[in-house]
C-alpha cells in the first residue's frame, strides 16, 4: 500500500499488511489448498461450503489441470499448420496485392507466432512441471516472458482484426 507522509514530498511504503498476514498463521498446506496447486486431496478435508461449492470447484480445477496440456498442445499444432497454410495461401503473387488479404495474413501471423510461443509453456507448465510444488528461476523467467510476449501477440491480433473489420466496413459502405 502506498502512503504518502504529508511531512515530506517522498512517499514511503506501509508494510503493515504483512503484519497483518502473518497473524493468520499460514501453513503450506493452506496456501496451497487455497491456491488449488494440490494434486491429491482427501475427501474428509473439503468444506461444503459456499467457497468451493463441495469440492466442485477444486475437483474442476484438477480435471482442467491433467486435460489441459495436452488439449493445448494438439490445438496449437493444428492452429500452427492451418495458420501457416493461411500464410502461404495468402502470399502467392495474385492474392498478395489485396490490402484485406495483407492484414488477414498478418492476423495469421501473429497467431502463427502466438501458438508456437504458447507450445513451450504448456508442455512446461501443465506436462512437465504438473506434480513439481518447486520451480526453477529460469522457468520463473520464462513464464514472466511468456506473459510479456503472449499480450503482445494476443492484442495484435486483436487490433488487425478490428482493422480488418473497419476496412470491410468503408469498403461495403
Amino acid at each position: 500500500m502506498l502512503c504518502t507522509d504529508l511531512s515530506s514530498d517522498r512517499q514511503s511504503y506501509n508494510y503493515t499488511w504483512i503484519a497483518e498476514l502473518r497473524k493468520l498463521n499460514l501453513t503450506q498446506e493452506h496456501l496451497q489448498y487455497l491456491l488449488n496447486i494440490t494434486t491429491s486431496y482427501d475427501d474428509d478435508d473439503l468444506d461444503v461450503g459456499c467457497y468451493n461449492c463441495g469440492g466442485a470447484v477444486k475437483s474442476y480445477s484438477l480435471l482442467f489441470r491433467e486435460v489441459h496440456g495436452y488439449v493445448s498442445l494438439f490445438l496449437c499444432v493444428f492452429g500452427a499448420l492451418a495458420n501457416a497454410l493461411n500464410i502461404a495461401v495468402l502470399t502467392r503473387k495474385d492474392l498478395a496485392g489485396s490490402p484485406i488479404n495483407r492484414i488477414l495474413c498478418g492476423l495469421a501471423l501473429a497467431d502463427l507466432a502466438l501458438m508456437v510461443e504458447y507450445t513451450p509453456f504448456a508442455c512446461y507448465m501443465y506436462l512437465s512441471t504438473a506434480k513439481k510444488e518447486e520451480f526453477s528461476h529460469v522457468g520463473a523467467v520464462y513464464v514472466l516472458l511468456h506473459t510479456y510476449v503472449s499480450q503482445v501477440l494476443h492484442t495484435t491480433s486483436i487490433a488487425l482484426t478490428l482493422v480488418l473489420a473497419m476496412w470491410r466496413y468503408v469498403v461495403v459502405k
